[in-house]
């Protein structure tokens, strides 16, 4: 139960917190398979557009999450239905919004919650918040990428089907709630103690995913089951301290003109940029589950086309 349930966890960050990059990419490639003679033109207007977007950007006010929220909350059906679904029927989960932080309401069905204790389900949720909440906190960030919100965290809040709450998380404030009555393992922090993952430390990231490859699939699974929607599938995988997401379109993208690679060059390497963020706290996260210093860790993004062929290759450092 205990493994299921962290897998579950795992699973819901990852679809969650790199679900989003899927459309942005897909559209943009679709605009450079358009006709030859249109390709100079729609290199000018997406420079156009992206400069517009960001003058908008600097121009606007600066607003909470809280007020984001209000204004987009019924646009978030569809992502609160794909958290509730990685959990594979063992909770549900709403988004909220609390001044720039947003929450994961989660509620526990009882059929779940009283197959294990209260203090397991504590040692579950506080296992899986120490290794996972910098996910939480991109996925977080993911969603109000584009809004003018300024700096955001994330909290977990666990309750029973009854309405008591069992557990919560802040990421802002690291303050923790556990149920009266129920001993923590660590009742003070679960992030910040530098030997909280001894356990856990390997020689190399890919020794790490050596040892997680059933929790690497079932994340691989939840990610392509959102970006076959979108033309793509992915593959995750580690190569020394170089984690790998490899990208493989259903349709041919024609780059051997050096102009249509370049301008496919271009728009990726946009992207990169502006997930730099995104990356760092990626990093942060692998180096809570294996121990691997962040600094040694390597983001790399391939684009290839269904023969194989290059589309792109780059790396975060």
């Amino acid at each position: 139960m205990k493994k299921r349930f962290l897998s579950m966890l795992m699973l819901l960050v990852m679809v969650f917190a790199l679900a989003g990059c899927a459309g942005k990419e897909e559209n943009k490639i679709e605009d450079t398979t358009t006709a030859k003679e249109q390709e100079t033109t729609k290199k000018e207007n997406t420079i156009k557009e992206e400069t517009t977007s960001k003058k908008e950007t600097t121009k606007s006010e600066v607003i909470s999450l809280e007020e984001w929220y209000e204004e987009n909350k019924e646009s978030l059906k569809d992502e609160e239905d794909e958290l509730t679904k990685s959990y594979d029927g063992m909770a549900t989960v709403t988004l909220k919004a609390e001044d720039n932080t947003l929450i994961y309401y989660t509620i526990v069905n009882d059929k779940e919650y009283n197959t294990i204790t209260d203090e397991e389900w504590v040692q579950v949720f506080d296992e899986a918040v120490s290794e996972y909440m910098y996910t939480y906190v991109m996925g977080a960030k993911e969603l109000v990428k584009d809004a003018n919100v300024g700096e955001v965290s994330a909290r977990i809040e666990v309750y029973k089907m009854d309405g008591s709450m069992l557990y919560s998380y802040d990421s802002a404030t690291e303050e923790k709630f556990i149920k009266e009555g129920i001993k923590s393992n660590d009742p003070s922090q679960v992030i910040g103690d530098e030997n909280k993952n001894s356990q856990s430390n390997y020689t190399t990231l890919e020794d790490w995913y050596n040892d997680n490859l059933e929790v690497a699939r079932e994340s691989e699974k939840q990610i392509n089951a959102a970006a076959a929607e979108m033309g793509y599938k992915v593959e995750l995988y580690a190569e020394g301290n170089t984690w790998v997401y490899c990208n493989t379109y259903e349709n041919t993208i024609d780059v051997s003109d050096p102009a249509m690679q370049q301008m496919v060059n271009e728009l990726f390497d946009e992207d990169m940029k502006q997930r730099v963020s995104e990356y760092e706290d990626l990093k942060a996260a692998l180096e809570l589950n294996s121990g691997v210093n962040k600094d040694d860790i390597k983001i790399r993004v391939i684009w290839l086309n269904p023969d194989g062929s290059l589309l792109y290759d780059s790396e975060h450092e």
